[in-house]
């Protein structure tokens, strides 16, 4: 699986420094070879916009609409990351869209100690019967308000059961959003949220 890669400037100045790896998932619209659109989606849009994050960012092309993501794909591309790259193992991130947003789901289910958080965005499915397998996980979930393809409820459901659990998740609802950018961008290209996820650290 091929994939952007963004690492800050600050990457080659400071060859002492680890950094935090940020995984963004692309929802199920970009198709075959399609890099010149996956720069428009979330995270990378933000980049292409100018603004520097610090942070190294991985971006895979999942190259088939019709099918979910691979968790071991992902598993792999960040295994190769961390090999290739100063990572800090304890700073690592989840961000998705829509498909993606249900691999995230996904990967915080069967590895919750891997990641340092997530960040989820009209999620296609939010399997809330396993969030006692992560109740602790640093998650901001966003959902539009007028979502026709994936229903508020399902990450209603999700953000509730977590709740139950003491899990310190935060939820974003937009009013105006569906199933669009309109959720994406208040993600995506939200200072807030990156500051956000720059602090997470995996507890010892």
């Amino acid at each position: 699986m091929d994939y952007l890669l963004y690492k800050p400037n600050s990457y080659e100045q400071n060859p002492q420094n680890s950094y935090p790896l940020i995984v963004f998932l692309h929802g199920g619209s970009i198709e075959d070879n399609e890099f010149e659109a996956l720069k428009e989606k979330g995270i990378n849009q933000y980049i292409k916009d100018g603004n520097e994050l610090e942070s190294i960012v991985v971006s895979p092309l999942h190259y088939d609409p019709d099918k979910f993501w691979s968790e071991q794909t992902v598993l792999a591309i960040i295994k190769e990351i961390v090999e290739t790259h100063r990572v800090d193992a304890n700073r690592i991130n989840l961000m998705g869209i829509s498909r993606g947003g249900y691999a995230v789901w996904r990967l915080a289910i069967q590895y919750s100690n891997s990641w340092a958080s997530c960040v989820v965005a009209g999620g296609a499915c939010a399997p809330f019967v396993y969030a006692f397998k992560f109740p602790k996980l640093p998650i901001w979930a966003f959902h539009g308000g007028k979502d026709e393809i994936v229903p508020i409820s399902v990450t209603e459901s999700m953000v509730n059961q977590l709740k139950s659990l003491g899990s310190p998740i935060k939820f974003t609802v937009v009013p105006e959003g569906g199933h669009d950018s309109t959720c994406w961008d208040e993600a995506f290209l939200n200072l807030s949220v990156y500051n956000w996820v720059l602090r997470q650290i995996l507890p010892k």
